[in-house]
């Protein structure tokens, strides 16, 4: 079967050579218009092409991660294949353990195989050119990636309402002296919900109170039972913690029970409402995972088939305090 070059199809129809291969390979947002177009003038100039005498129908997007660890991203990719599976689109999963050259290669990789899309998930600790990328859409969640511009479409958790309302509940269970548990990576909007509250109620923050792991521990229950034995060991006054995720919650209440500590005198706020904070009855920070996925499955699908899907408009996604036993 003949093959009209892509080139020559492009400068027919006065297209750029990678609008036409896209069309032709069922890649990327190709209007029906344009694909009609190209299809067309097969038709008409080459009806014996290769490309008329196969329907592509299958898909896929890259996802790219740093780390699986946190259950709530795990639940988020799981959640999201099984969306693109009933659209028979594959998933294809790269976990970058923060390691930009990891990135780079994953990027490259999605690239040269012509993916639909690329999902960037909480790329904290690496960039993407976007300039590599071509013409496939780049969707984020939690953070942009992009080292200069921005990608397609951010989609995020309201994580500054949600560290005002972790401390609030605090300050309302009539916490004076409030702690702060974290990791050096971490992007500062949470803390300046925390700081912010604070000062809403002219309450002072103690830097003394601000601790934090390092960027790559691999266990942050771990760390955080050190972190409170450190605050405890130095005599501070703390009587709440307001912790950046479950782990760093469940390890702080590990370490105060040690130390015959009890919510009367310690209350914990966690983040993300895992199954940690579920079994243990830890107070914790719910996001929207079900508006979070089904969003950035309407945006790909935007791409992949805009005539039949609409660009999503939610991009800031609500949080909630789902109040356990720890404060």
């Amino acid at each position: 079967m003949n093959k009209t070059p892509v080139k020559d199809i492009a400068e027919a129809l006065s297209m750029s050579p990678s609008t036409v291969s896209r069309a032709l390979n069922g890649k990327g947002r190709i209007s029906e218009k344009t694909k009609k177009k190209i299809f067309d003038y097969l038709k008409e100039n080459d009806p014996e092409s290769i490309y008329l005498q196969k329907t592509k129908t299958n898909h896929t997007v890259g996802v790219i991660i740093e780390f699986l660890s946190i259950e709530f991203f795990a639940l988020l990719i799981e959640m999201l294949q099984s969306q693109f599976a009933t659209k028979d689109i594959d998933v294809v999963l790269g976990i970058t353990q923060g390691s930009q050259e990891l990135t780079n290669k994953y990027v490259r990789q999605y690239v040269k195989n012509q993916y639909d899309a690329i999902i960037a998930i909480s790329l904290f600790r690496s960039t993407i050119d976007k300039d590599e990328l071509g013409d496939i859409p780049l969707i984020a969640f939690d953070i942009d990636p992009i080292k200069e511009g921005k990608c397609d479409l951010l989609f995020q958790s309201d994580r500054y309402y949600g560290a005002v309302i972790s401390t609030e509940e605090l300050i309302q269970a009539g916490c004076k002296k409030i702690a702060y548990f974290t990791n050096t990576y971490l992007d500062e909007v949470k803390f300046k919900g925390f700081k912010d509250c604070l000062a809403s109620h002219h309450m002072d923050f103690d830097e003394n109170l601000y601790i934090a792991s390092g960027s790559f521990s691999k266990n942050s229950i771990e760390d955080a039972k050190m972190m409170t034995e450190y605050l405890l060991g130095k005599q501070y006054e703390f009587d709440g913690i307001v912790a950046t995720s479950d782990r760093r919650a469940l390890g702080a209440i590990i370490a105060l029970q040690m130390y015959g500590k009890t919510f009367d005198d310690i209350k914990v706020v966690g983040y993300d409402y895992s199954t940690l904070a579920q079994s243990f009855k830890i107070t914790s920070i719910s996001q929207d995972i079900e508006a979070i996925t089904t969003n950035i499955f309407l945006a790909v699908m935007s791409y992949i088939d805009p005539d039949a899907y609409q660009q999503p408009i939610k991009k800031l996604f609500p949080v909630s305090l789902i109040r356990g036993q720890t404060t």
